[in-house]
């Protein structure tokens, strides 16, 4: 199996592990998967074979899937499912039972909820199929922040969410989105849309009142060069460097912007054949 779609995570209460996955040889897509603590192995709480894992939300699961329009087959006239544009679709859904509760078809691809249950960060645009990976991928779309209320038919309670990105950025391609405990700071990694195993990382303070980002004013990280996987804890972040900078091999740097240990510490090098991986 292959892992896709957002990092496996474990539950609130630490009890369910959630992710989703495809086979190896690509010969279908991604379902998400949960294991319970105590069971011998995880299992699939979804069968359709293009959905993926994002977060969770209390103890609910939010995922993905891609919204593909109905074909009748023979039809004249119509249209390959996998070779048409799709929509974003994302639902929640109960570990336990598999049951799955509609978002009022929220277009909404890896969302990702604030752990106050208020603001989500989200992307949305047009999918298309990866016929190789067997796997819907982003193609054209933007990073939205907006308000969460999964009590009505619609999480998104706001008319006007706010773009993470500024006007004119590349298409979003991949992306890391972690909250830190208090829902106060977002960190943001975006893939460089010509290596994708590359990135910058942002930390963005969000307003608790109005769930705005002031993309003009001066954040406490903003677009540092860092390789995906990065760990955000109170008060603390830390990421890894791409190799190469100074010539010299990834170092893992932690930033600390509260406390009296404010500042910023950083590794040696590693050796050039070496990666860092973060995790947490």
């Amino acid at each position: 199996m292959v892992v896709v779609g957002g990092d496996a995570a474990y539950s609130p209460d630490g009890q369910w592990l959630a992710f989703s996955a495809r086979p190896a040889q690509g010969s279908d897509g991604p379902d998400v998967y949960v294991w319970h603590s105590g069971d011998p192995k995880a299992h699939a709480a979804t069968t359709d074979h293009g959905s993926v894992f994002s977060a969770w939300v209390d103890d609910q699961i939010l995922a993905s899937r891609a919204d593909r329009p109905v074909v009748v087959e023979d039809a004249p006239g119509s249209l390959d499912p996998l070779a048409t544009p799709a929509q974003p679709l994302s639902f929640l859904l109960d570990p336990a039972s598999g049951e799955e509760h509609d978002l009022g078809g929220l277009a909404a691809w890896r969302p990702v909820v604030d752990p106050s249950g208020r603001w989500f960060v989200y992307w949305t645009g047009s999918l298309v199929f990866d016929p190789i990976a067997r796997t819907w991928i982003p193609a054209d779309g933007r990073l939205l922040i907006d308000r969460w209320d999964s009590t009505g038919d619609d999480p998104s309670a706001s008319a006007d969410p706010q773009a993470l990105l500024p006007a004119g950025a590349a298409p979003t391609r991949d992306w890391e989105i972690r909250w830190d405990p208090s829902g106060r700071y977002l960190g943001a990694w975006v893939a460089d849309p010509l290596s994708p195993g590359l990135g910058r990382l942002s930390l963005l303070a969000v307003d608790r009142a109005d769930g705005r980002i002031d993309l003009d004013r001066k954040p406490v990280l903003r677009d540092q060069p860092a390789l995906p996987g990065f760990a955000i804890g109170d008060g603390r972040i830390a990421w890894a460097t791409p190799p190469g900078q100074n010539g010299e091999g990834s170092r893992l740097l932690v930033l600390a912007w509260k406390g009296p240990d404010a500042g910023r510490v950083r590794s040696d090098p590693a050796n050039s054949q070496d990666d860092i991986i973060v995790v947490r």
